[in-house]
């Protein structure tokens, strides 16, 4: 569909990686129309509005990669711990073969329009209400356009075990070029259906939202403040994921197979070469249940939102010096988790797929549904002294929570484990960005020294080397990342890769770590054949953040409203190792090991003139 020409990749874990891809972002025109009112009644102070946002977007892209892996060459009876990915290519026996040629883009239809109304009640001298609602209405977009001939794609509905079509395709009798159905008559195949409305994703009308808000000040030095809103997420990963099945059958631009050449009793020897994987590169398949897996999503899919509440004490303790205490919640629904899907729900012996849900549908890469949630509690401190007597200092402190069931962060790029896509529950653990503690302290000093300042010489050329210095820093210090515990292979025969988690069978909670082993190695081991590891998610950690940035700064007077500038800034002025995330896969030689660490420490001197 590109008209592009690439060299194809190799992918071998472990070893080397070859071959080119090419892309192009061609970010479409976004609109936006926003029209608000405000009128003050008495002690009213009443606001409403509304906006419409139109989006659009085109994307092309385009690679053809071959990957293998130690599954094919390893031993039946100890999958997660045998076999070589180098092995499986001079055998010439891939895991996985990708090729996409395709253009991404969505129809101009796609936006959202929205409505609120805030009245803003100063109840007393010391007593302020807020209290308001929204309304947002989302056009979530169908796939690709007319004018691009990429709309006429499916998508795999796993609840319900159909392929739905956006938009019909003629015969490929008639056109002899993708998109078109592969049939005598192009007769539509077993368990395939068309959309009555040209898109596939279903808008959401629902999204009211309340908001409450009060500030209250009991006496001159001290301000409460607390709140509770619902917020909508309306269009944040909606462009992508109604873009997902871009390419899928009935056109050609997307094929993707993962897990060939599994070994199992049913295939007892290969049946793909990497010679040449694909099945078809001119015509798509009788049946879109042929051409692989794929990125797919639930068709009821809804936006996820967010319940927030907070509550905040604000104190004066001098003239220059404030207090703050804040606690912050929230609770999210309908949180976006992917992964495999499709597979057996339960581990056993024999041929997995005898046990799929709908056998005769792939096991998509991705099949995206709004079934998860997380939760966030934190109590956040904080010391501000504002600038006087040379010195402008604050100090601020974090304890918190966050929780969620698999998957964090939009389309899980924070961190995504989850065992058995049927039972989300035993995946609730620390998101993968959860940072329990946070101390970070700032500031700026002006340092004690040269004409009129506490030291003084009273000696003009000792004052001008000593004076006019500035001290600047910022000290970071909080806790490491948390990381997994993985399996390699499928050990509890489901069908599924890339999701085994290990048995605890140790106490990895103490543990005098080194580089060498970073954690209690022992403590972990390799799940029995048919089960599901009992370990939890991130239930590791990094190494502590501690990172010092300082600066120091001279000023020289050099005429009216001219001066010089001299400045030393260091990163990680200490330079103590930080070291990253060790190896955490059970099965490798390094398991446990701390290989690499962040940057170094680095300086810089630099001068300039100021006018």
């Amino acid at each position: 569909m590109t008209g592009q020409s690439l060299v194809p990749g190799i992918q071998i874990p472990g070893y080397f990686n070859t071959g080119e891809t090419a892309s192009h972002n061609q970010p479409a025109n976004d609109l936006h129309w926003r029209a608000s009112y405000s009128k003050l009644l008495k002690n009213h102070l009443l606001q409403f509005g509304g906006e419409y946002n139109k989006l659009g977007y085109s994307y092309t892209t385009g690679q053809d990669v071959t990957g293998f892996s130690q599954t094919q060459t390893s031993n039946l009876e100890a999958p997660g711990s045998t076999g070589s990915a180098l092995a499986s290519f001079l055998i010439n026996v891939p895991d996985n073969v990708v090729r996409h040629d395709s253009i991404e883009s969505i129809p101009w239809s796609t936006g959202e329009e929205g409505f609120y109304f805030q009245d803003s009640w100063k109840a007393s001298n010391n007593l302020v209400v807020n209290m308001g609602i929204r309304y947002d209405r989302p056009f979530y977009p169908s796939a690709g356009t007319n004018a691009d001939n990429n709309n006429k794609i499916g998508d795999m509905d796993y609840y319900s075990g159909t392929y739905i079509l956006q938009a019909l395709a003629p015969p490929c009798s008639q056109t002899g070029a993708p998109p078109c159905i592969n049939t005598p008559g192009g007769a539509l195949p077993d368990h395939v259906v068309v959309s009555p409305n040209g898109k596939i994703l279903k808008d959401d009308k629902l999204n009211i939202q309340p908001r409450f808000g009060i500030a209250y000040r009991p006496d001159p030095k001290t301000a409460v403040r607390a709140a509770f809103g619902i917020f909508f997420d309306d269009l944040s990963g909606t462009t992508q994921l109604a873009r997902n099945p871009i390419g899928s059958w009935p056109s050609l631009g997307y094929q993707a197979f993962y897990n060939l050449n599994y070994p199992s009793s049913s295939q007892a020897t290969p049946t793909t070469t990497g010679t040449n994987p694909l099945t078809s590169t001119l015509l798509p398949g009788p049946s879109p249940f042929t051409q692989g897996n794929g990125f797919f999503f639930d068709p009821n899919w809804k936006n996820p939102y967010s319940e927030q509440w907070n509550l905040g004490i604000e104190r004066q303790l001098a003239a220059n010096l404030l207090a703050t205490i804040n606690y912050v919640g929230s609770t999210s629904h309908r949180v976006d988790v992917g992964g495999r899907y499709n597979v057996a729900p339960t581990p056993g012996p024999g041929d997995p797929s005898l046990r799929f849900p709908f056998p005769y549908m792939p096991i998509p890469f991705s099949f995206d549904r709004s079934v998860g949630g997380s939760n966030y509690n934190a109590l956040g401190v904080s010391l501000e002294k504002r600038y006087s007597q040379g010195l402008a200092l604050t100090v601020s402190y974090t304890y918190s929570k966050s929780l969620d069931y698999g998957s964090s962060g939009l389309f899980s790029i924070e961190g995504f484990s989850v065992e058995n896509p049927y039972n989300i529950s035993r995946d609730y653990g620390p998101s993968s960005f959860n940072i329990p503690h946070n101390l970070t302290v700032s500031w700026v000093y002006q340092l004690p020294f040269g004409t009129g300042k506490q030291f003084s010489s009273g000696n003009k050329i000792v004052d001008s080397v000593f004076g006019n210095w500035q001290w600047n820093g910022i000290a970071d210090i909080r806790s490491g990342q948390n990381f997994n515990i993985t399996v390699n292979g499928d050990i509890a025969n489901t069908g599924n890769f890339g999701y085994e988690r290990p048995d605890v069978v140790g106490d990895y909670h103490h543990f005098n770590s080194t580089k060498a082993e970073w954690f209690n190695t022992k403590a972990f081991a390799s799940p029995q054949p048919f089960t599901f590891g009992n370990g939890g998610r991130n239930l590791l950690r990094t190494q502590f953040v501690h990172v010092f940035n300082m600066g120091l700064f001279k000023q020289i007077p050099i005429h009216e409203g001219i001066y010089g500038e001299l400045r030393a800034e260091a990163y990680k002025v200490f330079n103590t190792p930080i070291f990253n995330a060790p190896d955490s896969e059970l099965t490798d030689s390094t398991f446990g090991v701390v290989t690499s660490a962040q940057a170094p420490r680095t300086m810089q001197i630099g001068a300039r003139i100021h006018f």
